[in-house]
């Protein structure tokens, strides 16, 4: 059997702590995302090229450990396929978060060990955490309304994590760690690790799952002849890895582009990041209503492409706190549209027509190892554009910020021309 109802369908309680999980997911991606590499550059001393193979090491190590979570996900019995990991993975989550961001020597070799093995074993534990989380999305509900409603509910969760990021996290830095940014950097790593924890016990204690169907006994080779016959999840799995690498060029190079572009205090990437995720919100809220009219389909094309244009006009406005802001505005708003399609597509891929097996775990797991892989490579070419000697600080900057990003984006919505019309029919 593909899928069977287990009660009542959710409700609003239960998508808003969904939408939680996404929140306290992302004090972690953001951090990593925004900081990691600037802490280990600018905090800890390890060079750029170096810092860059570490955030490679660690994602690669998901291509083996997310399809295995996966795997692990379809295998268990109905109702408790996802939420147990969710309260195992809870706390080393919030533990390692803390370790990875905590400098222990002065010594350069010593620091790179810790932030290689701090670092990797951070990316486990959010594997083992949120491909689970991820698989609800199909797991929770058959109804693609409801799916929408959830795939909102942790954009909105999301965003706000992302808001929290941008707008409290360098000068709640400097504050605690009271002008030693080595220390504060471990005291906001610890309190963030806390509302990881805190926010993932709730998401996994409110949270039900009502489908998903029977335990999913297949080989890895049946599992891997599933993905590699699935159109759909490969189109949407490429779409999404493309447009991982633009932001983590887009969040990573901010603070540089702050500085080197903008000639501003690193403190007002905030203003940046918190004018990008409030209108990432707003899109994001505007999604479902373009869907009904466009299709999931069309409305994350749409999306992606004008996203992208938006940001290239960078290039062509005066190099200003104003100006960027302003242009940040229509980026964020047309990225925020496609975001919640983009996992809406997903959970259907899961369901792939024709199919008797519903693969949530493997078929959310085998994605997100891709998207990890893709920050890996993104955040390696980042630090090659750091590191890059024949340009000055401020063109690498200004590259990396808008262009790299910008194609990211607009490659990724124009490979969705390739998703099945069937799977991307709007509900």
């Amino acid at each position: 059997m593909i899928a069977r109802e287990a009660g009542a369908d959710a409700r609003l309680p239960e998508i808003a702590a969904y939408g939680l999980g996404d929140l306290v997911f992302n004090l972690v991606w953001t951090t990593m995302l925004a900081y990691l590499v600037y802490f280990y550059t600018e905090t800890s001393g390890i060079r750029a090229d170096i810092a860059g193979l570490i955030v490679l090491f660690a994602r690669v190590t998901n291509v083996v450990l997310d399809p295995l979570v996966g795997a692990l996900v379809d295998r268990r019995a109905f109702g408790r396929k996802a939420r147990p990991l969710l309260f195992w993975g809870a706390i080393p989550l919030a533990l390692l978060l803390w370790l990875t961001f905590t400098t222990i020597s002065a010594d350069p070799m010593v620091r790179i060990v810790w932030a290689a093995v701090t670092y990797t074993g951070l990316c486990i534990a959010y594997s083992v955490a949120n491909t689970p989380y991820g698989a609800m999305t199909t797991l929770i509900s058959s109804d693609e309304t409801v799916r929408g409603k959830l795939a909102v509910a942790r954009m909105v969760g999301a965003t706000i994590g992302m808001l929290v990021i941008g707008i409290v996290t360098l000068p709640l830095v400097d504050f605690l760690g009271d002008g030693d940014r080595s220390k504060g950097f471990s005291y906001v790593a610890a309190l963030y690790g806390l509302l990881v924890a805190g926010g993932l016990f709730v998401t996994a204690g409110m949270c039900r799952e009502r489908t998903g169907g029977d335990p999913v006994n297949a080989s890895f080779g049946e599992i891997i002849r599933m993905l590699a016959s699935n159109r759909a999840w490969i189109v949407i799995t490429i779409s999404m890895s493309l447009n991982i690498v633009g932001q983590t060029f887009l969040f990573g190079m901010t603070p540089y582009y702050v500085l080197r572009v903008l000639h501003r205090p690193d403190s007002d990437s905030g203003a940046l990041l918190t004018v990008l995720n409030v209108l990432f919100l707003c899109g994001s809220a505007a999604a479902l209503p373009l869907a009904l009219r466009l299709g999931s389909k069309g409305a994350l094309i749409l999306g992606a492409s004008v996203g992208a244009l938006a940001l290239l006009l960078l290039d062509a406005l005066p190099q200003t706190l104003p100006a960027t802001l302003s242009t940040i505005v229509v980026v964020g708003f047309f990225l925020g549209i496609a975001a919640p399609l983009s996992y809406v597509l997903l959970a259907d891929s899961a369901e792939s027509r024709g199919s008797q097996k519903v693969i949530a775990g493997v078929c959310y797991a085998a994605n997100s190892a891709a998207g990890k892989i893709s920050f890996g490579i993104g955040g390696y070419l980042m630090t090659l554009f750091l590191a890059d000697g024949a340009h000055s600080a401020a063109w690498s900057a200004q590259r990396g910020f808008v262009e790299v990003s910008a194609v990211a984006f607009g490659v990724s919505g124009l490979v969705m021309f390739l998703y099945p019309r069937l799977a991307a029919s709007a509900r």
